[in-house]
């Protein structure tokens, strides 16, 4: 099912060109005298599954055994004729956009004369969502006056869609130089505008038509070279568009009620920040063909809802512009790890992966480390027991490898109160109120334990309650029997986590300190906060994080390229910490347990010391000198590796032909002389998880004293190891608790939480004569 998609969304658009002939079907009657011919052979929705159609549209193919006629064909939707919107391609196939789809299923039927015909179910959805991802988060800010849509139709953040023209001047850089506002009313002299030459040869003038909307209650953004006044079909596109698509994803992870993070939407024309995430989506891009496309929900703070929008945004792309030959993603930090989420359990909407300083999942580093063990070990250096930790080499050999003190908690992660952007203070038109209460700075809709116990909680599990659910009754707190409601399980842990294991074995850090750490160390509550016991994850959202893909195991992982980036900062300390270099060994790790090989991975890495920490904010002085030649170098690479895969015609699966396509030059590289720097590890790893970190709760195992080796614990503190761990400690070579495999890919999560598998997408059913 995941490769036939794949096929689909990533139809040769040059071919459809190629063979296209502009003559529309009139009509759908028969003409008499019409000899028999073999008949309708598939139907098949180019622009989505066609069980997952939004909108109200779709695009067809009809394919024939034998030439089709115009005479001979008659095509209906539930009933009523639509053979006029379909256009014959050489004919043996007719193409058209069917517009008048129903919400639910409709009946597209095509028949030919004396002979056989077909029908295909197509499934549509309203363009507002959700299709898969179940429902959607309430309160919801509305932001589109802030983005140049005006103000906004509740309940959905609708607003008509916005086109504009931009083109580069003569002369100007492609890459370097800002796009100059194209007034279609009075446009600039010819002589003016430049040209540019796509990687295809065409040589066209250098204007780009933005498109700006709302789908799935997001922002879109959809740029590509278009020459105003000059016709424009998918079945036809001009020849500035290569068929290629280049979709960035936004950084960022915060669980926020708000339809732009910060009120911003990645910029598909931006080209003066040549080494940010915009490196490779400007002006350069555009030249060389590509179609970029974004939106505001683009990150993996709800995995599910940020995969069906950029569903749905290529789908609309498609309809518009025309089908896809293959789809690149981009994105840094947040936007790098949805790439792999999205490619992991909704495979064939992208097919290679740029991913900036990006790890494999959401829950296990940004998590279950960052947001959870950072924390905990910063409190207890610095608070609970300093006088221990006199040394800063004994706490980096916990944190493994970098001083992680200072590293405070995320609320936006971990919390019930990171509902929205602080910044915001005016109630947007349209949208969900900001107003506070007297005694809160924050909205008086947000929970509070004290003041409004049954308020939205704004934590990342509760996000994503459609995958997880809600605590069983057995499970309740005091707040959740006193509002009569469970809390969104948590699939966060650290029960037998023994922290700072390997440093022990290494005589880094002393028995006493060992002891007194996990002793101490403590966990997280409900809310988010410090408390004396582990945090204990609730096993039905663990055995939902697994069954979902959301961890990420690797299988699906395989029919993409992926080309990992990495600028390494060696004085951010948050950057080591939240963006590790060793996030591509723990990709590879995992490719490599779940399929042999992966030889569909590739590393890039640039060290940038160009750094100015000023009160603990990290300004990167000229990312543009130091990252832009490997991002360049990088997107240049996946594009020739996925021309290879779409030209390579032998028999196979397609992560076979990713693997055989591989260029001679797709080598882990350092961009920076000299050696590349040195990996460090994260206090999981410290504590004896493996590399690919896909276990978030331990099983566990009896204490074994002969396990740590020459270390020799005296009474006291072997009692009071006892008492750290009453329940044993972890066991990492067995798995984790709840852990399983995938209930496979494309699943929906409407109906029920853990969500359901929807099975194959649909195809067309030969009909009688």
């Amino acid at each position: 099912m995941a490769e036939r998609f794949s096929r689909i969304i990533g139809l040769s658009n040059i071919a459809v060109v190629a063979i296209l002939m502009a003559s529309a079907i009139p009509s759908a009657s028969f003409a008499e005298g019409s000899r028999s011919i073999g008949g309708v052979t598939e139907i098949t929705v180019l622009s989505a599954r066609g069980d997952m159609v939004s909108g109200g549209d779709a695009l067809v193919e009809i394919q024939f055994e034998h030439a089709a006629s115009a005479r001979d064909i008659a095509i209906t939707l539930n009933g009523r004729d639509i053979t006029d919107q379909f256009v014959t391609l050489l004919g043996y196939r007719v193409q058209g956009l069917v517009t008048g789809l129903v919400e639910g299923k409709n009946e597209l039927a095509a028949v030919q004369k004396g002979a056989r015909g077909a029908n295909i179910t197509i499934t549509n959805y309203p363009v507002h969502g959700p299709v898969f991802s179940g429902p959607q988060a309430q309160p919801f800010i509305c932001e589109t006056d802030r983005l140049g849509l005006g103000p906004s139709k509740p309940p959905y953040c609708e607003a008509p869609t916005k086109y504009e023209f931009l083109y580069k001047r003569v002369g100007a850089s492609a890459a370097e130089d800002p796009f100059l506002v194209y007034d279609s009313a009075s446009p600039p002299p010819q002589s003016e505008i430049a040209t540019t030459v796509t990687d295809r040869g065409d040589k066209v003038p250098f204007i780009v038509r933005r498109e700006r909307g709302v789908i799935n209650r997001a922002i879109y953004d959809i740029a590509v070279l278009y020459q105003p006044g000059k016709p424009w079909k998918p079945w036809n596109p001009q020849a500035g568009w290569n068929g290629k698509l280049l979709m960035v994803f936004n950084a960022g992870m915060k669980p926020w009620h708000m339809q732009a993070i910060s009120g911003t939407i990645p910029d598909v024309l931006n080209v003066t920040q040549a080494g940010t995430v915009q490196s490779m989506t400007g002006g350069e891009v555009l030249s060389r063909g590509f179609a970029v496309a974004t939106s505001t929900i683009s990150q993996p703070n709800n995995a599910a809802t940020a995969a069906e929008t950029a569903m749905m945004v290529k789908e609309r792309l498609i309809e518009e512009y025309g089908p896809v030959r293959y789809t690149i993603g981009i994105g840094i930090s947040g936007g790098a790890m949805i790439q792999h989420l999205i490619a992991e359990t909704y495979p064939g909407i992208m097919d290679g992966l740029l991913p900036l300083t990006g790890l494999p999942d959401v829950w296990t580093v940004h998590v279950n480390n960052g947001a959870h063990d950072y924390p905990l070990l910063s409190r207890y250096f610095t608070e609970i027991s300093p006088q221990l930790w006199p040394t800063r080499a004994a706490r980096v050999a916990v944190y493994g490898g970098i001083d992680g003190n200072g590293i405070g908690p995320r609320t936006s992660f971990m919390a019930a109160t990171g509902c929205i952007d602080r910044s915001i203070t005016a109630d947007p038109p349209g949208g969900a109120s900001l107003a506070k209460t007297s005694a809160s700075s924050v909205p008086d809709w947000i929970y509070d334990p004290v003041r409004n116990p049954a308020g939205v909680r704004c934590s990342l599990e509760t996000a994503n309650a459609q995958v997880f659910g809600t605590r069983t009754p057995s499970a309740w707190g005091p707040i959740e029997r006193k509002i009569e409601h469970g809390f969104v399980n948590r699939p966060v842990d650290n029960v037998g986590v023994q922290y700072g294991l390997e440093a022990l074995k290494r005589g880094e850090i002393s028995p006493e300190q060992f002891v007194d750490l996990n002793l101490k160390i403590g966990g997280l509550d409900q809310d988010g906060l410090w408390s004396s016991h582990r945090t204990e994850a609730d096993e039905p959202g663990l055995r939902n994080l697994y069954r979902s893909g959301f961890l990420v195991p690797g299988h699906q992982l395989r029919n993409v390229a992926i080309v990992h980036e990495h600028t390494y900062y060696p004085n951010d300390i948050n950057e080591k910490a939240f963006h590790p270099l060793f996030a591509t060994e723990m990709t590879r790790a995992r490719l490599m347990a779940a399929n042999g090989n992966a030889d569909n991975l590739v590393s890039y890495i640039v060290v940038d010391d160009t750094i100015n920490d000023a009160d603990g904010v990290s300004v990167h002085v000229k990312p543009s000198i130091v990252s832009y030649p490997m991002r360049r170098a990088a997107f240049m690479l996946m594009d020739r590796w996925l021309a290879a895969v779409e030209a390579d015609g032998e028999a196979g699966p397609r992560s076979e032909k990713i693997r055989r396509n591989r260029p001679v030059e797709a080598k882990d590289t350092c961009w920076t002389p000299g050696e590349c720097p040195k990996v460090a590890i994260n206090p999981r790893m410290v504590a004896g998880a493996p590399i690919a970190l896909d276990i978030q709760k331990c099983g566990l195992t009896t204490i074994n004293w002969s396990s740590y080796g020459r270390v020799r614990f005296n009474t006291d503190q072997r009692r009071r190891l006892r008492e750290a761990f009453p329940n044993g400690v972890c066991d990492w070579s067995q798995p984790g608790v709840g852990q399983q495999p995938t209930a496979g890919t494309w699943l929906t999560y409407r109906d029920s939480a853990g969500g359901k598998q929807l099975g194959p997408a649909p195809r067309s059913r030969p009909a009688p004569r």
